[in-house]
Formats: structure tokens, C-alpha cells, sequence
């Protein structure tokens, strides 16, 4: 499978940050408070078959599901991002068929209107990502820092197999995968376009990104972040099943308007 590294897109990510709390408001409480053993998010997604041989291409079959955290927190090396994604069995239709997951970590301010800005972002070290090849389904790790495949596992079953820091089985109708990554240490800064180095005696409102990507036939589903956990100087876990988050929204990397297809919802596996 053909790997790829996505860029920094400083002007796309920093105006999905403004937007996306102009735009998007708290989901109704009757969906969020809704009683049920277990909550996530669930983004739709549709892909067109392309081979990602351009940086548009790429976008058209990305998407983003980003969470504005409740608590400031300071931000230090080495901070980590864990998640648990649930992937349909549908979504591996065809031999090659790939599905990659990270997730970004965004640093805002916030202003007295209550509007916030883009910082910077701490991007992913790796990517983990789920393939079908034959009547059998990979999990694999690639590191984007260096650039190399760091080892994969077959799909067992209900048997929980593990690659690096990622685990996969399956329950039912889906993939269940779980991941820790590593952030680099340094952050994307958007005034500059440089890479600075790391300020941790400052506070920010942190907005992770969790982030899909198809290589995949042209297919269409839904795909489900359970749960996450951002350990920078504060740990922060967010399940979903209770309000600890502020807000939730979805934007398609190729433009398309995603907020009514992205919900948080009762799900069960």
C-alpha cells in the first residue's frame, strides 16, 4: 500500500478552526444527554476510489472529527494522544482496500467575544491503519517522521492483536482499534509556517483532530470515535457518554460542508 505523508495545510487548518466554532453549535441536549450504556461520535464517509497521486485527491477521501476540550492545559514534550476507533467490516470491500487514523492536537486561544484562534497544531508521529488483502485484514503502523513501516498484524477474530502502541479485534460487525501515539516536539506554528519549538509555561484551549483517510474502491459508511484520551500536562479523557467536552464537528478535507454528518450518538458493538 502506498503511503503518504499529509503536509501541513496552514490556511485550510486555521480556517477550520475559526469556522468551526462560528459554525458549529453544542449538539442538541436531547442527543447528548440521551441515556444509553455508550456514546460516540459517528462521522459519515464516502470515498472515491482515487488514487491519492495529488494533494486534492488526498483531501477529497480525508475527513476530520475535532473536539474542543473543556480544561486549558499546558502542553509539554512527549505528550501523548490514545483512541479508540470502530470501523464497519464494509468499509474493506476489495483487495488493497486501506483505511489510515491519527489524530493532531490544535492550541487555541480564546477571545473576549468568545470566538477562539488557531495557534499551532503538535502533529501525529504515526499513522495506524487497517488493510484487506485477500480474506485476510491487517493492522500496521507507519511512522511519518521517519518515514517507515514499523511492522503489522493479522486480524484474529475476537482475539486482541497488537502491533507498536495499536491493538485491533472484531466484535460483531466491526473492527475495534485502539491506538497511542507519541506527538512530536515540536508545533506547527500558523503565523510563521515554521516549526517552533514546544511552549510549555503556556496555556491553551486544545481542539484534537482525529483524522481519516481512505485508499480505498469507492465506498461510503460511517465510521465511530469512541473515546480519546490527550495526556499533555493535564490528562483529559472524553468519552462522550457525558458532556466532557465543550464542542464536536466534522469538516471533509476536500471542502464539503460536514456538520450535519457528524453526531454524537448511542452506539453499541
Amino acid at each position: 500500500m502506498e503511503k503518504r505523508t499529509m503536509r501541513s495545510r496552514v490556511l485550510t487548518i486555521l480556517m477550520a478552526v475559526l469556522t468551526l466554532f462560528v459554525s458549529v453549535a453544542v449538539f442538541p441536549q436531547d442527543t447528548v444527554a440521551a441515556a444509553a450504556k455508550n456514546k460516540a461520535v459517528r462521522i459519515k464517509v464516502s470515498f472515491n476510489g482515487k488514487e491519492s497521486t495529488t494533494d486534492k485527491i488526498w483531501d477529497q477521501n480525508t475527513y476530520g472529527i475535532s473536539t474542543l476540550l473543556k480544561s486549558k492545559s499546558k502542553v509539554k514534550k512527549n505528550t501523548t494522544v490514545s483512541y479508540k476507533v470502530v470501523v464497519p467490516k464494509t468499509l474493506l470491500k476489495k483487495n488493497g482496500d486501506a483505511l489510515l487514523f491519527c489524530m493532531d492536537l490544535n492550541l487555541l486561544e480564546k477571545y473576549k467575544d468568545g470566538s477562539y484562534r488557531g495557534v499551532g497544531s503538535i502533529n501525529k508521529t504515526r499513522w495506524c491503519s487497517i488493510r484487506k488483502e485477500g480474506k485476510k485484514v491487517y493492522l500496521g503502523i507507519y511512522n511519518e517522521v521517519k518515514d517507515k513501516d514499523e511492522g503489522e498484524v493479522v486480524v484474529k477474530g475476537k482475539k486482541v492483536q497488537k502491533v507498536g502502541n495499536a491493538t485491533i479485534k472484531e466484535q460483531g460487525k466491526y473492527y475495534v482499534i485502539t491506538m497511542k501515539d507519541t506527538l512530536r516536539n515540536t508545533y506547527y506554528d500558523y503565523k510563521t509556517d515554521k516549526n517552533k519549538k514546544i511552549n510549555t509555561k503556556k496555556s491553551y484551549y486544545l481542539m484534537p483532530e482525529f483524522v481519516i483517510h481512505g485508499d480505498c474502491s469507492k465506498l461510503s459508511g460511517e465510521i465511530y470515535l469512541d473515546e480519546f484520551t490527550v495526556n499533555a500536562a493535564k490528562k483529559q479523557t472524553v468519552t462522550f457518554n457525558k458532556k466532557d467536552y465543550t464542542e464536536v464537528g466534522g469538516r471533509h478535507y476536500g471542502g464539503k460542508d460536514w456538520y450535519s454528518k457528524t453526531k454524537v450518538v448511542n452506539f453499541s458493538y
